[in-house]
C-alpha cells in the first residue's frame, strides 16, 4: 500500500529539522500522529523524528506519544549497549590477533549530533576469510550464540537484542557490485597501528553508496539510506577525491544511482536546490519501501534481473513462482535449522512447508501465483 504523500513529507521535514537543529512546523491538517509514528518505525528513524519534536511533545496525541517515547528510550538503551559491545568485541578480536573493520552504522553514527539516535539492527564487522573460524570462537567466548552462515556473513546473537554479523566480503559475490570490492582489505588501513582497521574516506563513501544501491535494486531501501548519504556529504563532501571515486565506479547503473540519491538527499534534507522531478520516482519507491526493503520489492527486482538475462516476462514470472515454492536452502534453514547440518533433508522440508501451507492457509498458494503473475517489467533498450 502506498504511503500517504503528506505523511512521508512531514516525516522527512522532522528528520531535516533534527539533523539541522531546526524547529519543526506544526503537523499538517489531515495527517495523524499515528501515521507519522508508524512510518518512522517502518524506516527505523523513530528516535530521530521524536528528537525533532522534543520541545513540542505536548502537541502529540497522548496514546501515540507514550508508544513513541517507549521506542525512543529503547533506542537509546540499545544504542548504548551496541556501542559498548562493539568496543568489547573489537578489543577481544585485537587481543586474539585478528584484524577487523567495523562497518556501516557503527561508523556512520557519529555523523549525528546525538549518535545514539542512529538506529542499528546489528553490528557489522569485516573479518579476513583466514581468520573467520578464530573470530567465531572469540564471539562465542564472549557470550554470543552462532547462527546462520549465509556464505557472505555469519550471524551471532546475544539476548535480549544484540546481533553481530561477521562479514567475509563487503558485498556478497552474488551481486553485480561485488567486483568493486573484490579485495576489501585493499581499501583499509590500520587505525593507530592496531588490528582495528578503517576504510579510506572515499572507499567508505563508495561502500555506503554501493550498499544502498544493492538494497535499492534487489529489494528496496529506506529513508535512512538517503539520510546517511546527506550526513556523510555534509561532513566530508568537500574532502572526497572525485577523480578516485569516478575511477572506481565503473558500472553505469551505480553511477546513475549515486547521482540520483545524492540529488534526493539534497532535496529532502539540504537546501533543496535540486529539481524534485529528477528524483520523484526514486523518492516514491524509497518511501514505500522499509529500512531494508520489502518482499514485493525483492520480487520486482527478481523479475527485472531475469528479463535482463534475456528471459521473457512470462518465463521470469514462472521462475519467480517456482522460487517462492522451492525456497533456496539458506532461506529454508531459517525455518528448518536441521538443514544446516543435514542439507540432504531439503526436499522433505519443501514438502513439509507446502503441506503446512495447504492446511493452514490454502488460499495463499493462489495468492503467490497471482503475485508472481502481477509483476510486470519492460526492459529498456
Amino acid at each position: 500500500m502506498a504511503e500517504s504523500g503528506r505523511t512521508s513529507e512531514y516525516l522527512i521535514v522532522l528528520l531535516r529539522c533534527a539533523m539541522n537543529d531546526l524547529t519543526p512546523p506544526d503537523i499538517p491538517e489531515g495527517v495523524s500522529w499515528c501515521e507519522v509514528f508508524q512510518l518512522s518505525l517502518k524506516h527505523s528513524v523513530s528516535a530521530l523524528a521524536l528528537y525533532a519534536l522534543r520541545d513540542c511533545k505536548g502537541k502529540i496525541d497522548a496514546d501515540v506519544l507514550e508508544k513513541w517515547q517507549e521506542q525512543y528510550d529503547i533506542c537509546l538503551i540499545k544504542s548504548g549497549n551496541q556501542q559498548f559491545e562493539c568496543n568489547v568485541i573489537c578489543n577481544a578480536l585485537g587481543a586474539a590477533g585478528i584484524a577487523h573493520v567495523p562497518l556501516k552504522g557503527s561508523v556512520l553514527r557519529h555523523l549525528l549530533t546525538v549518535p545514539e539516535l542512529r538506529e542499528m539492527s546489528d553490528l557489522d564487522i569485516l573479518i579476513s576469510r583466514k581468520d573467520m573460524d578464530e573470530a567465531c570462537r572469540v564471539l562465542c567466548e564472549n557470550g554470543y550464540t552462532q547462527g546462520i552462515d549465509n556464505g557472505n556473513h555469519v550471524i551471532f546473537t546475544k539476548l535480549p537484542y544484540l546481533c553481530i554479523e561477521l562479514h567475509r566480503d563487503l558485498i556478497s559475490p552474488k551481486y553485480e557490485f561485488y567486483s568493486i570490492f573484490r579485495d576489501p582489505w585493499q581499501c583499509c588501513t590500520s587505525k593507530d597501528g592496531s588490528l582495528c582497521y578503517e576504510m579510506r574516506l572515499e572507499d567508505l563513501y563508495l561502500f555506503l553508496i554501493t550498499h544502498a544501491a544493492k538494497h535499492y535494486f534487489y529489494c528496496g531501501t529506506g529513508i535512512r539510506s538517503v539520510m546517511d548519504v546527506y550526513l556523510f556529504l555534509r561532513e566530508y563532501g568537500s574532502e572526497l577525491d572525485e577523480e578516485y571515486l569516478n575511477s572506481r565506479i565503473t558500472l553505469d547503473e551505480l553511477r546513475s544511482f549515486r547521482e540520483e540519491i545524492e540529488a534526493l538527499a539534497e532535496v529532502w534534507f539540504g537546501a533543496g536546490n535540486e529539481d524534485f522531478r529528477k528524483v520523484e520516482e526514486m523518492a516514491f519507491y524509497i518511501v514505500n519501501s522499509a529500512t531494508y526493503g520489502t518482499k514485493e520489492g525483492y520480487h520486482a527486482s527478481y523479475i527485472r534481473a531475469k528479463v535482463h538475462e534475456g528471459r521473457s516476462l512470462k518465463c521470469a514470472q514462472r521462475s519467480l513462482f517456482l522460487r517462492m515454492a522451492f525456497l533456496p536452502r539458506r532461506e529454508m534453514t531459517l525455518m528448518y535449522p536441521s538443514l544446516e547440518k543435514t542439507p540432504v533433508l531439503l526436499p522433505f522440508c519443501w514438502i513439509h512447508r507446502w503441506l503446512r501451507i495447504l492446511f493452514r492457509k490454502p488460499g495463499s498458494i493462489g495468492e503467490r501465483y497471482r503475485s508472481a503473475k502481477g509483476i510486470t517489467y519492460e526492459k529498456r533498450e
